[in-house]
């Protein structure tokens, strides 16, 4: 009888838990409230918003890769040994030696293929010049004209991963993503709230940086730039830039600035 008893007190328990399970779920579904998975793997994001925007308006976002750390040339010697005959010195002495070969055949204008690896190509851009107020500008050339020579220059360079070195990554080393909670962005803010804060504080400290724009929105150092370099452009700008040292700092365009 004990027996029967406890049987049915362990139903009525299930059924209860069932019961509420449901009424959660349904609860979710009529708020549209999304139930995050959980973290699947050591590769971190978070919540990146683009400069695009959808047709009802609203920022779209993307995931951007959080670096936790950098692995270095310290933590490559470290690791290889008992993997390689190479000792210290050796080690970077090909390191030092790829790195002046590397350099020398770019500068010779070759792309550079590193084995199974990578290629590196050197990325072009017209020539950007500053006019006497120090505003920068660049010419613009047509389909049919021709680009003098003095008005290239390198702006950087193309990494690109080889399709073997992308597939042996998949095959073998990824493990899968995960959300970095701790720095989420927020949700982006409208382009009145960004400004009316600009003003604000420049009135306030007489100046604004990328990292106070940053720390009040939650918005990406990308964002904070992109917005903040737009006003400054003219001829509608109302910011002027300064590099004090190696940060930059926005003011408020001033008459005088104008003139």
């Amino acid at each position: 009888m004990q027996k029967s008893s406890n049987s049915s007190s362990g139903i009525k328990d299930f059924l209860y838990l069932c019961h509420r399970a449901a009424i959660m779920l349904a609860h979710n579904l009529k708020n549209k409230i999304t139930i995050m998975p959980r973290a699947t793997g050591p590769i971190g994001y978070i919540e990146h918003r683009s400069p695009q925007q959808d047709e009802n308006g609203k920022y779209i976002i993307h995931p951007q890769f959080v670096q936790k750390e950098v692995y270095d040339l310290d933590d490559m010697m470290h690791d290889s040994q008992g993997r390689c005959m190479a000792n210290q010195a050796q080690f970077i002495s090909v390191e030092t030696t790829m790195e002046t070969l590397i350099l020398q055949a770019l500068g010779y204008g070759k792309a550079v293929r590193l084995g199974d690896m990578l290629t590196i190509r050197p990325k072009l851009r017209v020539l950007h010049h500053k006019d006497k107020e120090g505003v920068e500008y660049k010419k613009t050339y047509h389909e049919g004209e021709l680009i003098p020579a003095n008005e290239v220059e390198v702006c950087g360079f193309d990494i690109q991963p080889t399709k073997e070195f992308c597939r042996e990554f998949f095959l073998n080393h990824y493990k899968g993503c995960s959300r970095q909670f701790w720095s989420v962005k927020w949700p982006a803010a409208s382009e009145d709230k960004e400004s009316a804060y600009v003003i604000k504080t420049c009135n306030e400290q007489g100046f604004v940086t990328v990292k106070n724009f940053i720390r009040h929105f939650g918005v990406t150092k990308y964002h904070a730039r992109k917005v903040l370099d737009g006003y400054c452009e003219m001829p509608n700008g109302w910011l002027s830039a300064d590099k004090i040292g190696g940060m930059m700092i926005y003011k408020l365009r001033q008459e005088s600035d104008e003139g």
